[in-house]
């Protein structure tokens, strides 16, 4: 489905996102048509939308993008985990959200 397809690309390569999906295409051997490279997630979702090509979220907020972009999943991809880090001066969390999430995985291993 994906080979030789239309594909939006982050620009950023600062958190990896861009350099963990070309090596993916590569190592499974799909040769995609990049149709597009953006510095803001919404703008390149927004072009998705409108019918300019593949793009790719993290699962946790695929029903979100859905409804709000108009759009539909196609497929996961297992092999590859966007991380995120929660960077706090405080020596206690005091924050709700981030407690919860560092109470229900290990520290550096939040993925």
């Amino acid at each position: 489905m994906l080979n030789e397809a239309p594909v939006l690309l982050p620009t950023d390569t600062a958190s990896g996102l861009r350099t963990d999906l070309l090596s993916w295409f590569n190592h499974t051997g799909i040769a995609v048509r990049i149709a597009g490279e953006f510095d803001d997630s919404a703008l390149l979702k927004a072009f998705g939308s409108q019918g300019h090509g593949y793009f790719f979220a993290p699962d946790v907020i695929r029903e979100e993008i859905c409804a709000k972009y108009q759009v539909r999943c196609v497929g996961t991809v297992k092999e590859l985990m966007q991380e995120f880090y929660a960077i706090s001066a405080e020596r206690r969390i005091s924050h709700q959200a981030v407690a919860a999430i560092t109470r229900q995985t290990p520290l550096g291993e939040i993925g």
